[in-house]
């Protein structure tokens, strides 16, 4: 089906595959944060119809550190001055 969507630019693919996303489950709870959430394989789960109607793909083929630690090892999340975890 992927052949029909093919004209469409990425943002417009994008468009289309978030009016498909159904409403998330977060089917998890954090118990020390009081808190719920959906993993990231409860998001892929209801992406994946979409993704695969529409010809779009977000599978993480390489991931480049964008900083290091003083030992130099590679550092892929930080917690901010917002206390944002990036």
């Amino acid at each position: 089906m992927m052949g029909k969507y093919q004209y469409m630019n990425l943002e417009q693919k994008l468009a289309k595959i978030r009016k498909k996303m159904p409403l998330l489950l977060k089917k998890n709870h954090n118990d020390e944060e009081n808190y719920d959430f959906a993993t990231l394989d409860d998001i892929y789960e209801s992406l994946t119809p979409a993704l695969n109607q529409y010809g779009g793909n977000f599978d993480i083929v390489k991931e480049t550190p964008g900083q290091y630690d003083a030992g130099g090892n590679p550092v892929y999340m930080s917690l901010d001055k917002d206390g944002y975890w990036r």
